[in-house]
């Protein structure tokens, strides 16, 4: 079973334009919709699609349209009870793929309601979830998250049962972080969940840009995740650089700066990075290898979701026991899968196994 966390879920509502995005001015729009989003969810929603069982953990009230979104789409998930509205992200699409992007800084999260939430993933991180008997909605199965946290407080759903009994494989931390939360937050939780989970074998992902992403490499190697997954803005902002250059070079064939920025966050103890470069495709760098992985061009019609689909199609073939390129392989076929999806892209297993990819190792 593969858990996500996203500390900072949203309703992700998405509309396309019949034309281009001008400030200023009226838009008529072709159409808008709206999904229970946030990095671990799109995860968890591309897993359970493809067959995984997942788990994805949100803080969220009873009564948030994010949990009713959730039972709605199938996603197996625990909410744990916060105060605050899920936050709302809005994405505008023009005709040629273009996306523009409006996110909500996302409601408070701290004192007691971050201690739920940080006992939720751990309990589940150890224990799995199980079963409950008493629906509490008549749409699906629930689980009361009592029997996961010990706190008796919060509400995991389910569809089909696929949220079962086993402790996960991979835990996989994402997205941003509410107000109130500090800066180290992943650092943190990954310096628990190694003390918590020993030698278990448990894997702990973690994907997150700006001061979080910077607070977890400046902790490593004593809260060195197994992987993360920064495109090429993220691995300048911790390893300098600058970002428009290194996908430039690489599109033109010359991986260095890339291979050279993953390669420093694998010195400081990280496994594995996945490097997603745009166009120029996606890199794997491990301590024995690197791999990079390109695909034919296509239509893009929204790359919203995109990065978490590839990290979705990563972990699929991860949990499964792909070696690194055939695990590379499957992340730029679902992350190109994903961009020629209208709003938060979500591809089946059919899709992602449509797109062409050429996979070779760098030296």
């Amino acid at each position: 079973m593969i858990l996500t966390v996203t500390a900072n879920p949203s309703l992700d509502r998405t509309v396309r334009l019949e034309g281009p995005l001008v400030p200023g001015q009226v838009h008529r729009l072709v159409d808008s919709v709206t999904v229970a989003a946030g990095k671990g969810v799109n995860i968890s929603a591309v897993l359970h699609a493809a067959g995984a069982a997942t788990l994805a953990v949100v803080p969220a009230g009873a009564d948030d349209p994010l949990l009713a979104g959730l039972v709605r789409d199938g996603v197996p998930h625990l909410g744990v009870p916060v105060t605050g509205p899920v936050r709302i992200n809005l994405t505008v699409t023009a005709p040629d793929g273009t996306t523009t992007k409006f996110n909500e800084p996302g409601a408070r999260l701290d004192g007691p309601q971050l201690r739920a939430l940080e006992q939720a993933v751990l309990a589940a991180a150890l224990n799995g979830a199980a079963p409950s008997p008493s629906p509490i909605r008549s749409t699906g199965p629930h689980i009361d998250a009592g029997s996961v946290s010990g706190s008796g407080s919060g509400t995991a759903a389910g569809s089909g049962g696929r949220a079962g009994d086993d402790s996960p494989e991979w835990v996989v931390m994402t997205g941003s972080l509410p107000p109130g939360v500090p800066a180290d937050w992943y650092a943190s939780m990954v310096a628990r969940l190694r003390e918590q989970l020993g030698l278990s074998g448990v894997r702990i992902a973690v994907d997150t840009s700006d001061a979080p992403l910077a607070a977890l490499v400046s902790r490593c190697p004593e809260c060195a995740p197994d992987l993360i997954a920064p495109n090429s803005t993220e691995l300048a902002q911790v390893c300098g650089g600058d970002s428009a250059q290194m996908e430039a070079r690489a599109a033109a064939g010359d991986l260095s700066a890339a291979i050279e920025a993953a390669r420093a966050l694998v010195g400081k103890g990280i496994r594995e990075v996945l490097v997603t470069l745009g166009g120029a495709g996606a890199l794997l760098v491990g301590r024995d290898s690197s791999w990079h992985v390109v695909t034919g061009p296509v239509d893009v019609r929204s790359t919203v979701g995109a990065g978490d689909a590839a990290l979705a199609g990563l972990l699929l073939a991860r949990d499964r026991g792909a070696d690194a390129p055939t695990a590379l392989r499957t992340a730029v076929a679902y992350g190109t899968a994903a961009v020629c999806m209208p709003g938060t892209g979500r591809p089946s297993a059919e899709q992602a196994a449509a797109v062409s990819v050429s996979v070779n190792r760098c030296r």
